[in-house]
């Protein structure tokens, strides 16, 4: 390649790019695509980091389907898992599903003592901002798992938290029967891409934890906030 050509060749690709960066950045902001990019080049550039292989996850995935039916199973179904992830040791089960409707009392029972005999589940529910009417039942499940912020640093005027109005939570005897609950909301950045998670977010002027983080403080059971 020639000199000339090598050149038309880099200009083409810089007036490519700042097409593309400037209508990126037109769309969500200068210095917040600045800031989601140099995120991304971080990550990049931090070592590996294994997960813990304490850490399993149970998924509802093709091969699952394939040997007990299609989605949603009975929840009796859901109750033997529960069962059989206590009897080979897992110590914390966290459920990033939710169960806000009933089936059928008899499934709803047997799933509920399932996860009150185990002892050990962390159960999902998540907010929404889309008006929807709210039981006062669903709000009363909610305060089991609110937390209280102890201690703001001094020089912090507010925390910034993000705030919800409704929430879809489990049925009574399931709210009831688990040892812990938590949101699973997921908040992707401006780009639609996921790089980060929320511990706490805010209902009605109340705190609540994320599910990772109830999941936390029942395995190692102590308070974590």
């Amino acid at each position: 390649m020639t000199l000339s050509r090598f050149l038309k060749f880099i200009a083409i690709s810089l007036i490519a790019i700042a097409i593309t960066m400037g209508l990126y950045t037109q769309r969500i902001g200068f210095f917040t695509a600045l800031d989601i990019k140099l995120k991304d080049v971080r990550f990049r550039l931090r070592p590996e980091i294994k997960p813990n292989s304490n850490v399993v996850i149970a998924a509802i995935d093709s091969k699952s389907i394939d040997e007990l039916g299609r989605w949603p199973w009975d929840r009796k179904v859901i109750a033997t898992l529960v069962r059989n992830l206590k009897y080979y040791g897992a110590k914390t089960v966290a459920f990033d599903i939710v169960y806000s409707e009933s089936s059928n009392s008899d499934s709803d029972n047997a799933l509920a003592s399932a996860i009150k005999e185990s002892g050990n589940v962390v159960a999902g529910y998540f907010f929404r901002n889309e008006e929807k009417s709210h039981s006062e039942e669903s709000l009363e499940l909610l305060q089991k798992s609110k937390v209280t912020i102890l201690k703001v640093a001094d020089d912090v005027k507010e925390v910034p938290v993000i705030s919800y109005s409704y929430v879809d939570n489990n049925i009574k005897e399931i709210s009831d029967a688990a040892a812990l609950s938590g949101y699973f909301n997921i908040m992707p950045d401006e780009d639609g891409i996921i790089r980060s998670s929320n511990v706490i977010l805010l209902n009605n002027g109340e705190f609540f934890p994320s599910l990772a983080l109830s999941a936390l403080k029942n395995y190692m059971d102590t308070e974590v906030i």
